[in-house]
């Protein structure tokens, strides 16, 4: 991610600390003062519900930061996994100056089907995209990472075997430069 969208991230995660404990399910705004600037920042959601944070550094430099269930899972740019049971989360982080745009997006994924069915299937379906593949072998369990990159964005599969539930935890992550 470029510089300057790095410290309006970087002050977003110091505020949502501040604000977390603040929320009661209302829109809430704080503003704070920067050199020449006015920094505003807006928390909306709360009780159990997807939640958002803006902060607007002035009309041309904004982050923000949406945080609960993934809407899109399309929108990764990768094959989903059939099988999935449940969404367990995700966050999706935007930033933009004088009308760039860059931005990550996560979602948390949980199938009951084993883990080296799930590897089985990414390593076929990817298998004309060349990715980078990271296999390990954990004394808690196995790790097995694809890695994709073109001049637009970065994306990760992040699959873990969950001996807990009987599963595959599976983590994609889609960073546009």
């Amino acid at each position: 991610m470029k510089s300057t969208v790095k410290l309006p991230l970087l002050l977003t995660a110091v505020m949502t600390l501040v604000l977390a404990g603040c929320n009661n399910g209302e829109e809430q705004q704080a503003e704070a003062e920067k050199p020449g600037k006015t920094v505003e920042i807006i928390q909306k959601g709360g009780n159990g519900e997807a939640q958002e944070l803006i902060m607007k550094l002035d009309d041309q430099q904004k982050t923000t930061i949406k945080y609960g269930a993934v809407d899109n899972l399309a929108g990764f740019g990768v094959p989903i996994y059939p099988n999935i049971e449940k969404v367990e989360g995700g966050v999706s982080i935007t930033g933009s100056k004088n009308g760039a745009q860059e931005g990550m997006q996560t979602a948390m994924l949980f199938t009951s089907d084993p883990y080296d069915k799930v590897v089985a299937f990414y390593k076929k379906q990817l298998q004309d995209k060349n990715p980078q593949i990271m296999e390990m072998n954990m004394p808690d369990g196995q790790m097995t990472m694809f890695m994709l990159e073109d001049d637009a964005s970065s994306r990760t599969i992040h699959l873990t075997k969950d001996q807990e539930n009987n599963g595959t935890n599976i983590q994609i992550m889609k960073t546009t430069k």
